[in-house]
């Protein structure tokens, strides 16, 4: 025993010594949909501490999942529960829409000299193998951390928002399966620019944003610091980047001068490279020859130029953005303002145009990488200036201006870089997605040959009742992609009165999907009208019957209700056969008589659809020029967070549109 508690002493002196690196590994929940309730227990029962939305970011507690304690069968989480702290309190997330991710953390300083001066300046170790290569590459070179206080996940979520962030690669596992991006029913994207542009998905961003990805040498410089380095962005450099334009090639002196001009604000090379990315090869471009042709509402356009694109897009007077552009450059002379000294009459006058509402729009302002041109983590206001929404144009401008300096050897000058680092990143940098199709969802489950009543692609939980002498079950399922596989199905036996099922649907990209089916024997006639509902897949509340497919008939409901008990007695009143919202239903069963009104959400006039009529209800509702009550309110309450919003508005429109349904 002395001889084990020696080894440790010595143990502990060598870490003291040797500044062994420590890391404690946290663990944290980030959360993948929006209203998800924190409960104080395991179950849907248990009461709400708070709403969290997609992004956010709860510290998990451990990594035991607690069974759902759910005394309902409606609204529960068969996934089981992660215990998180929220609030400083300790609370419990459904599994089923979280995300669990490790966060390094780190309680010593480095070891090597090298690594000091990176802790010192910022840097998370995540960083410093990289940083310690490209040092090693280049000695002279200069990294920068710039710590964002940007919450990692809160950033990802931001830059999630559909459009900000467009990739026009073939690849749909990169593609964003966010409403108004994608319909899970069709298995198709909507094009967000004219050129096959689509929004990028979350993982897409993490994999283009998260700095680490990009310490090597051809890809680091999208990192640079673009203020005006005359020792090292010389001349050659933008001869170099504007060699491919012989037109562009004529005016590198012109690049070059409004740099030293413009008193070191913005570099040179910067500047050609981001001409040349927007004019391209063409040397014959009229926006740098200065004799178009053009008009623009009467107005002659012979003589002027536009290096950087500035204010080239249609409009109502023509659908030309070079026509549009080139009337801007114009200025006063076509009536369209004098501001960055216009009209540009002269090459070097639109570069410096250019130049300065670059550096007044981004460089100023403390985006002076070409990373936080697009990434914008700066200031204030986050997440509101980007220059491009390309989330592969950082890379693709730094190579460009990597490449410039290698032929012009001028890799080895003092380059100076800024470099993010975000709050709470994750331990190891964010991997580069899986291209292939994401679709992991059902179109139909069947159940003995009969659809399951309330089926929705986006629904994951149901209740069915079967005979009580079955012992087994026979389960199909229609999945939406052909690319996607489904393990579940089949002839199931079943155990005791009740057996929880799970269909699995595993998408191309490797991501899955669970569908739960809660599968009760009973004989039906000594139910009470309760379990009689409940085991029919209808939701209630005591006073209100919910859960059903928009459009579904009266004869489906008494269909459903008479399979779990055909001695059950079903009325109806109110529309002729499509149920709508405020329908009175009374049900008997074993003398027990109950009446319901119907819930279809969405559906706030009671015809039974939902359509722009019922979006113009919820929307009077909201400004209080006329009021809902009763069934018609608590439909228009969508997300069934307790009021009525603009997020229950928004719902009723996705739904219309066919981006997203409302669960019913």
């Amino acid at each position: 025993m002395k001889g084990s508690m020696k080894y440790i002493l010595v143990f502990i002196v060598s870490m003291l010594v040797l500044n062994i690196h420590v890391f404690a590994d946290i663990k944290k929940a980030v959360v993948t949909g929006d209203f998800l309730r924190v409960r104080s227990g395991a179950g849907t029962n248990y009461g709400s501490l708070g709403q969290v939305n997609t992004g956010a970011s709860l510290e998990l507690l451990d990594e035991e999942v607690y069974t759902d304690e759910s005394t309902s069968p409606d609204n529960n989480c068969t996934y089981g529960w992660y215990k998180v702290r929220y609030n400083n309190e300790t609370g419990y997330v459904c599994k089923g829409f979280v995300n669990i991710v490790t966060i390094a953390t780190e309680n010593v300083e480095p070891q090597s000299e090298y690594e000091k001066i990176l802790y010192d300046k910022g840097f998370p170790s995540s960083y410093w193998d990289s940083l310690y290569k490209l040092h090693e590459l280049h000695p002279n070179w200069v990294f920068n951390a710039y710590k964002t206080d940007v919450d990692w996940n809160n950033f990802i979520s931001n830059e999630s928002t559909v459009g900000k962030s467009l990739t026009d690669s073939k690849r749909t596992g990169y593609y964003s399966t966010a409403g108004g991006s994608y319909n899970w029913l069709t298995d198709t994207y909507n094009v967000m620019e004219a050129g096959g542009w689509y929004a990028a998905s979350p993982a897409l961003i993490a994999y283009n944003a998260d700095p680490r990805n990009w310490l090597y040498e051809e890809r680091v410089f999208m990192f640079e610091d673009l203020t005006y380095h005359p020792e090292y962005q010389t001349l050659d450099v933008v001869k170099s980047i504007l060699s491919v334009n012989s037109t562009l090639a004529k005016y590198a002196d012109d690049f070059i001068a409004v740099a030293r001009d413009g008193g070191l604000s913005i570099s040179p090379v910067h500047l050609a490279t981001r001409s040349r990315l927007e004019i391209g090869t063409n040397a014959n471009a009229d926006q740098i020859l200065g004799n178009s042709s053009r008009t623009y509402r009467g107005y002659n356009l012979y003589g002027y130029y536009n290096f950087f694109n500035v204010g080239s897009y249609p409009d109502p007077y023509t659908t030309s953005p070079v026509t549009r552009g080139l009337a801007y450059a114009c200025g006063t002379n076509c009536n369209m303002g004098d501001s960055l000294g216009r009209p540009w009459n002269t090459a070097k006058k639109a570069i410096a145009g250019g130049a300065n509402l670059l550096i007044n729009t981004y460089v100023a302002g403390g985006q002076n990488t070409i990373y936080f041109e697009k990434w914008d983590v700066i200031g204030e206001q986050k997440f509101t200036t980007q220059y491009m929404s390309n989330v592969m144009s950082p890379y693709t401008e730094g190579n460009l201006v990597y490449t410039a300096y290698k032929k012009a050897g001028a890799l080895d000058n003092p380059i100076v870089f800024t470099i993010p680092v975000y709050d709470n990143m994750p331990a190891s940098p964010s991997p580069e997605p899986n291209p292939g199709n994401q679709n992991n969802r059902l179109s139909d489950i069947k159940v003995n040959g009969t659809s399951i009543n309330g089926f929705a692609h986006d629904i994951f939980n149901y209740t069915v009742a079967v005979s009580d002498v079955a012992t087994t079950v026979d389960l199909s399922a229609t999945k939406i992609a052909s690319t996607s596989t489904v393990s579940g199905v089949g002839n199931i036996p079943l155990t005791g009165t009740e057996t929880n099922l799970v269909i699995k649907v595993t998408a191309e990209n490797g991501t899955t999907q669970d569908y739960n089916i809660r599968v009760i024997k009973t004989s039906g006639g000594s139910l009470s009208i309760n379990d009689v509902v409940n085991a029919a897949s209808i939701k209630s509340d005591g006073t209100y019957l919910s859960g059903f497919n928009v459009g579904m008939s009266i004869t489906d409901l008494k269909n459903a209700i008479n399979k779990v008990s055909p001695v059950a007695t079903i009325n109806v009143v109110g529309n002729e056969n499509v149920l709508g919202t405020n329908d009175k239903v009374t049900i008997c069963n074993n003398g027990e008589c109950k009446d319901y009104l119907i819930v279809v959400y969405g559906d706030t006039n009671g015809d039974g659809s939902i359509s722009i009529l019922d979006l113009l209800k919820v929307q009077k509702n909201i400004l209080n020029t006329s009021k809902l009550n009763g069934a018609y309110l608590t439909a228009a309450d969508t997300n069934k967070d307790g009021v009525v919003n603009i997020l229950d508005l928004l719902k009723v429109q996705k739904q219309i549109l066919g981006s997203s349904s409302i669960e019913q």
